[in-house]
């Protein structure tokens, strides 16, 4: 983490660890599985490259951010278990934070589409891209920017 801070601010490297150094986060924060397969692999390089997700997409760590991620995940990955997770966010964001309700769907839309433009995640090898800026991986990886025109606008 030392290492990607000290490279510059607009690098991919930099931004990866300040994310993780600003919300107390270890990038080897699952326990490493037996990988037996291909389907052991890709879950264990999903989870270890989840906090890659918020960072080249610009999501934080709050509820509707998680949510953000999940949607892209269900967007790229068509992963069944992001969609059960979304499904259980959007209700606990009810319950819990029923104004925070439209921001949190704008996200979760916003990521759904982003990633279905962009290029699959799951094959880029993130620790040859430390040296990138970041807009530059963003171009790369044909992320749009987020959206204007939000939900609770229509």
């Amino acid at each position: 983490i030392e290492e990607l801070l000290a490279l510059p601010a607009e690098s991919f490297g930099h931004q990866f660890a300040s994310h993780l150094h600003r919300n107390g986060l270890k990038p080897d924060f699952y326990d490493a599985i037996q990988i037996t397969g291909v389907g052991d692999y890709l879950i264990m390089r999903v989870r270890q490259t989840h906090d890659i997700w918020h960072v080249v997409l610009g999501y934080d760590t709050s509820v509707a951010g998680e949510l953000a991620v999940q949607g892209a995940y269900l967007s790229q990955l068509g992963d069944g278990f992001a969609g059960l997770l979304l499904a259980a966010g959007i209700l606990h964001t009810l319950k819990k934070d029923p104004l925070g309700y439209i921001e949190t769907m704008d996200q979760i839309f916003d990521a759904y589409h982003r990633c279905k433009q962009a290029a699959p995640f799951i094959t880029v090898k993130w620790e040859e891209k430390w040296h990138v800026p970041m807009a530059d991986l963003r171009r790369e990886l044909r992320i749009p920017s987020p959206r204007r025109q939000k939900i609770g606008a229509l």
